[in-house]
């Protein structure tokens, strides 16, 4: 599929498949090559212009245990890169928000919301840990994401180096995994899943380093809550017997319209206003066959 090409977007996402003939850029040529095999052909990523501006502060959390380290946030489709004292760097998703300390000591990075990728800078000397939602990440020399989804629920996916991942349940004390370059873990509630994944998965989970977002075989419930996390327009499915539609392709993060105006000509779906629509949540209904 060509971005930009409506043709082949429709029937990309009428195939519901994920593939390309476009290479995989250098980049993820670099980082992924070595770790796995390919397999099929991979999906695609493009580059996306500029994003909005990153907020930076150095003030207390809500409940003053951050007095002192510095504070980075994203607001709703913002994506920017952090460049930390020590060389890392952040790359910070959508509506995301991570507290950072460093001493002489340790390196420690709280993400207290949101999604971001971390590239660490070597320092045998200072650990670089990254919590998430009492989950605790230790790494050096690596590159790996984290995405925080509730309280309970956290995805980790290493692209570089090794990351070992420790929880504080007491259930699960006896089961630390150490993450290689491939490998991916679901902590969920008391349970940790570890997969190893294949270059197209990968990049699907990654796409939004570029500003993508890449289904593959998706249902359309879980597509409308990825576009809802980069957009202020919201979407919201009205006809249940859609629900499982599944969607593939490779789509802009930031642009739910074009999204909407491909469901309608592909699948025949309509996106209806909300009546008394807030002015500062639009909203569109997502329904099946409309009848006059």
């Amino acid at each position: 599929m060509r971005s930009g090409s409506v043709a082949s977007m429709e029937r990309y996402v009428r195939a519901r498949v994920c593939a390309s003939g476009v290479r995989l850029s250098e980049l993820f040529r670099e980082r992924l090559s070595s770790a796995w095999t390919w397999v099929g052909r991979p999906v695609c990523l493009l580059a996306t212009g500029a994003v909005s501006s990153l907020h930076v502060t150095s003030s207390a959390g809500p409940d003053g245990s951050f007095v002192g380290w510095q504070v980075y946030s994203t607001e709703r489709g913002d994506h920017r890169s952090i460049r930390l004292d020590d060389g890392s760097r952040i790359e910070l998703n959508t509506d995301s928000l991570v507290h950072a300390r460093f001493t002489e000591s340790y390196r420690t990075v709280v993400l207290n919301r949101g999604e971001a990728l971390f590239a660490v800078a070597p320092d045998e000397g200072r650990p670089f840990r990254v919590r998430a939602s009492g989950v605790v990440l230790r790494a050096l020399d690596t590159e790996f994401a984290v995405r925080l989804r509730s309280f309970e629920e956290i995805d980790v996916l290493v692209t570089r180096g090794r990351v070992t991942v420790r929880s504080p349940n007491d259930w699960l004390t006896s089961f630390h995994p150490t993450l290689v370059a491939g490998q991916a873990v679901s902590v969920r509630r008391a349970t940790m899943q570890v997969e190893s994944l294949e270059v197209a998965e990968a990049e699907c989970r990654l796409a939004w380093l570029q500003g993508r977002l890449v289904f593959r075989g998706t249902p359309l419930s879980e597509v409308v809550e990825e576009y809802n996390r980069y957009n202020r327009l919201q979407l919201k499915i009205g006809d249940p017997a859609i629900t499982n539609l599944r969607i593939g392709g490779d789509f802009r993060a930031t642009d739910v319209e074009s999204f909407v105006r491909t469901l309608e000509t592909v699948f025949d779906l309509h996106g209806v206003p909300l009546v008394d629509d807030p002015a500062d949540t639009p909203t569109l209904y997502l329904v099946g066959l409309i009848i006059q």
